[in-house]
């Protein structure tokens, strides 16, 4: 025969209570708090010049492009002095554009690893020039495109290289 589990009153209000914690905490994050946060950062060698062409060519794009981080190398060797990106790339950011889609419970985080040895004419920024205005303009012009987030969009003609990545949470 099978005992009957008793539950007390106070128990009964304490579930309650709990379950109205939660529904709260649920219309306050889904209703009170901003949608989605718009930051896009550009790091790296010819930020200036990469910034410039972003002004030039849409002034809006920052605050449509959500999280997105834009990463300039001069180098991909370079990749060693950033090991949170490096941890990301996993050996796999070996093209000229490479776009890792990071998931976490925050959202979606767009991190684009541009290696600029791979763009024909960037090697003069070794000689301490400012980046040629066809590359920066290439690269707005991929950022642009990645921003649009149209499911297989073509990559611009300039682009010597592109690959898309997606990292899963907690580094799975």
């Amino acid at each position: 025969m099978t005992r009957r589990m008793r539950v007390s009153g106070w128990m009964v209000r304490a579930v309650r209570l709990f379950a109205v914690f939660i529904v709260a905490g649920v219309a306050v994050g889904s209703f009170a708090l901003p949608r989605g946060a718009t930051e896009m950062t550009i790091l790296g060698d010819g930020r200036g010049a990469v910034q410039d062409a972003f002004d030039r060519a849409d002034p809006g794009l920052a605050g449509r492009a959500g999280r997105m981080d834009v990463v300039l190398l001069r180098r991909a060797e370079n990749l060693r002095h950033l090991p949170d990106i490096a941890r990301l790339c996993r050996r796999a950011c070996v093209e000229a554009i490479t776009v890792i889609r990071e998931m976490h419970l925050g959202g979606l985080r767009r991190r684009i690893v541009v290696d600029l040895s791979q763009f024909p004419g960037a090697e003069v920024i070794d000689t301490g020039a400012t980046l040629p205005g066809e590359v920066a303009e290439c690269i707005v012009l991929a950022v642009q495109m990645e921003v649009a987030d149209v499911f297989g969009a073509p990559v611009p003609d300039c682009v010597p290289s592109h690959r898309r990545i997606w990292r899963l949470p907690f580094g799975l």
